[in-house]
C-alpha cells in the first residue's frame, strides 16, 4: 500500500452517490515455490467485472507479439550475432494515467481510522491491475515512450520497435511488462536501459534466459541460440502425473485415424481432456512443431471426448516424456544465400474421416530453425489431391508475405528475391504457374487464387521437392515410428543442453 501511495495510484475521497464504485481485493501468489527462497507476493487489484461498459471503460485490446515474431527475432539475433537481453518493468500497469473517472473500494484488510470504508473510496489516478483497460493504457504508454526515443513501430507486428543509428540497430519486442531487447552492442542496450529508467523502474535481467516460459541458452553472448520449453514440459508431466510413464517414440501409436465419439463409446472427463490439450498446445505453439498435428487433431474433440481420445492425449504426454528437451536451434547461415526465410507446404487429401476435409500444414525456416508452422483442417472440401495442395500453398503464401513484411520492418531492407515455398505436388505447382487444369479447378473460390498473384509479382517462388524431403509432412497426418524419426530430422529439431543451461549462475 505504501508503494501505491508513493506512486499516487489513487486519492481517498468521499463516497459518491451518483457513480459506480468497483470492488477490489488482494491476490496472493507464491513465486518460485520450487526454490529455497520463494517470494511471497500480494497485489491489490480491481475486480474488473464490476465495471460498467462505456462508463468505466471503452477500449480494452492490447497487442502482444505473435509466437512467430518471437522466434523470428531470436533467429535473427543468432544469425547476425546480436546480443539479446531481457528487461522487466516493475508495477507496469500502475504507470499509466487513467482514462475514465473511476472510483474503487478501499482494500479489505487495510484500514485507516481517518477514512472509514463506508464513507470513503478511492478515486483512481493511475490504472490498477484488474481494470478492463489497464493493458490497453499500458500499451499506449509504452508506444508513446518508444516513439519519443526515436524508435519506429513495425507495420507487421505493432509490438516490435526498431531504432537505426547509422549501421547500428536496436530492436524491442514488448510482451506486456517483459521487453526482449536485441542490439549489436551492449553499450546500446545499457543506454536504452538508462533512457527507459527515466520513466519506468527497469530490471535488466541480462542475456535472455527465460522469456514467456521459454528456456533460452547461448554458450556465448552472441553465439547460436537454443530455444526450448524443457522446464514447462516437465511441469505438465508432473501436473498430469505422467512423469514416470513409459516414453513413446511418436505422438500417436500408429497411423490410425480418430473419429467423433459414437453412442456406444464411453465418454471421458472433458475438463481434464481440455486441460491436457491446452497444456500441450502451448508447447506446439512456440517450440514443438512435431506436436502441432496432434494438438490440431485432438482439439476437434474438446466438447465430447471419448476414452479413446483421452488415451490418445495421454499417449502424446508419453511422447513428451521421451522428448522433453527437443528444441529449436538458430545459428548463422553457412552462406548469404541461405540467410532468408524459406518454407514447405503440404496437404493430406480427405484425411478427416468425419467430413472428408483435407488436412494441411506449412513450416518456415530461418537461420537453421523453425520460425513459423501451422497444422489444421481446411475450411472447404477439396475434390482432389491437387486442389488440397493448391489451397495449402495459398495459406503458406500468406504467411510468407507476413514474414517478408516482418523482415523488412525490422531490418529496414526490402527482400529483393522471392521467398521459396517447397511443395511435393507438381500438379499444384503447375496450376499456380500456368493454370493448366482450369476445367478441373474453375469452381475453386477466388480467394484461393491469391497464390497466383504473389507468384506473378515475384514475391513467391514455388519449387518441387521429393515427398521424402517434405518437412511439412508431419504437420498433415500421423506417422509411424520410423517415418516420424525421419521427419524430426527434416524439422531440424535439436536437443536442449538442459544441464549446461541451468548450471550457469
Amino acid at each position: 500500500m505504501h508503494s501505491h501511495f508513493k506512486n499516487n495510484t489513487f486519492t481517498i475521497v468521499p463516497r459518491p452517490n451518483d457513480h459506480n464504485v468497483i470492488s477490489t481485493r488482494f491476490t496472493y501468489r507464491l513465486k518460485f515455490p520450487e526454490t529455497e527462497n520463494p517470494i511471497y507476493k500480494a497485489r491489490f487489484v480491481a475486480r474488473g467485472f464490476s465495471q460498467i461498459p462505456y462508463e468505466d471503460y471503452t477500449d480494452t485490446f492490447a497487442p502482444v507479439p505473435k509466437s512467430t515474431t518471437i522466434r523470428f527475432l531470436l533467429s535473427y539475433a543468432a544469425g547476425n550475432k546480436l546480443y539479446a537481453y531481457h528487461f522487466d518493468v516493475e508495477t507496469a500497469f500502475l504507470l499509466s494515467d487513467i482514462d475514465k473517472t473511476i472510483y474503487a473500494e478501499q482494500p479489505d484488510g487495510y484500514t485507516d481510522s481517518k477514512y472509514p470504508t463506508n464513507d470513503f473510496v478511492l478515486l483512481l489516478n493511475k490504472a490498477l491491475y484488474g481494470l478492463k483497460q489497464s493493458a490497453w493504457l499500458w500499451s499506449n504508454n509504452v508506444k508513446s515512450k518508444f516513439l519519443s526515443l526515436g524508435f519506429r513501430q513495425s507495420n507487421a507486428d505493432e509490438t516490435v520497435f526498431t531504432r537505426q543509428d547509422g549501421n547500428h540497430i536496436t530492436i524491442m519486442a514488448v510482451y506486456v511488462d517483459d521487453f526482449l531487447v536485441i542490439s549489436d552492442t551492449t553499450d546500446r542496450i545499457n543506454n536504452l536501459e538508462s533512457q527507459l529508467s527515466e520513466s519506468y523502474t527497469i530490471n535488466n535481467l541480462g542475456p535472455v534466459k527465460r522469456f514467456l516460459g521459454l528456456d533460452i541458452y547461448r554458450q556465448t553472448p552472441t553465439g547460436p541460440i537454443f530455444v526450448s520449453q524443457s522446464t514447462y514440459a516437465r511441469k505438465i508431466l508432473h501436473r498430469f502425473e505422467m512423469q514416470d510413464s513409459n516414453p513413446a517414440k511418436a505422438p500417436f501409436p500408429d497411423t490410425s485415424q480418430l473419429h467423433k465419439r459414437t453412442n456406444d463409446e464411453q465418454s471421458s472427463d472433458p475438463t481434464l481432456y481440455r486441460e491436457i490439450i491446452g497444456s500441450i498446445g502451448y508447447l506446439s505453439t512456440y517450440t514443438r512443431p512435431d506436436l502441432a498435428y496432434a494438438v490440431s487433431k485432438l482439439s476437434q474433440y474438446l466438447s465430447d471426448p471419448s476414452v479413446h481420445h483421452m488415451q490418445a492425449a495421454k499417449y502424446v504426454l508419453r511422447y513428451i516424456r521421451g522428448t522433453p528437451d527437443f528444441c529449436l536451434y538458430y545459428a548463422p547461415p553457412e552462406s548469404s544465400d541461405s540467410s532468408l526465410p524459406f518454407g514447405f507446404s503440404d496437404a493430406s487429401h480427405a484425411a478427416d474421416p468425419n467430413d472428408r476435409k483435407s488436412r494441411s500444414g506449412y513450416i518456415f525456416f530461418f537461420n537453421g530453425g523453425d520460425i513459423s508452422h501451422s497444422s489444421g483442417k481446411q475450411s472447404i472440401t477439396a475434390l482432389s489431391s491437387m486442389e488440397s495442395e493448391y489451397i495449402e500453398t495459398m495459406n503458406a503464401a500468406q504467411e510468407a508475405i507476413f514474414l517478408r513484411k516482418l523482415y523488412t520492418s525490422i531490418t529496414g531492407q526490402p527482400m529483393d528475391i522471392p521467398t521459396t515455398i517447397l511443395t511435393d505436388s507438381e500438379a499444384a505447382l503447375n496450376h499456380t504457374k500456368n493454370n493448366v487444369n482450369h476445367a478441373r479447378t474453375k469452381h475453386i473460390d477466388t480467394r484461393f487464387h491469391y497464390i497466383r498473384e504473389v507468384h506473378a509479382a515475384g514475391l513467391i517462388e514455388l519449387e518441387h521437392i521429393p515427398a521424402t524431403e517434405q518437412a511439412a509432412d508431419m504437420l498433415t497426418k500421423p506417422l509411424g515410428i520410423t517415418k516420424h524419426a525421419e521427419s524430426i530430422k527434416l524439422l531440424q529439431l535439436a536437443t536442449f543442453p538442459f544441464e549446461a543451461a541451468f548450471s550457469r549462475p
